[in-house]
């Protein structure tokens, strides 16, 4: 599970349970707290992407479409946590780079169905 690894460790990096000390927890101009972005968008949708991804994956068309969904929120936020001021260092950039490419991988593997390839 190379991919939910890869945001697994994004996760670790940006702290969805404890924020790290660089953490910026407000954009510059946008009103959202850092802290509440992940809480609600991005906590949720990780845990569901991890959870469709295993045993024997998505089962049935509604289920991929749900997981492509899932992930393209994650990828989505992956590119929102660095914009407005919210990229405090490299560590958060890399977390959120390493983010959106494994997201988007599983996006792409969903167009096949493939959940070896989602997993890989």
């Amino acid at each position: 599970m190379a991919r939910i690894g890869g945001i697994a460790l994004a996760v670790a990096i940006l702290g969805v349970p404890l924020l790290p000390a660089a953490q910026v927890f407000q954009g510059k101009t946008r009103p959202a707290k850092t802290g509440t972005l992940m809480k609600v968008l991005f906590k949720p949708h990780f845990g569901a992407v991890e959870t469709a991804l295993k045993g024997a994956g998505p089962q049935g068309e509604a289920a991929w479409g749900t997981l492509y969904e899932q992930a393209a929120v994650l990828n989505e936020m992956a590119h929102a946590l660095l914009e407005d001021g919210r990229c405090p260092d490299k560590a958060w950039a890399g977390a959120c780079s390493q983010l959106k490419e494994a997201s988007f991988r599983i996006m792409a593997a969903t167009d096949r169905k493939d959940v070896k390839e989602a997993r890989a």
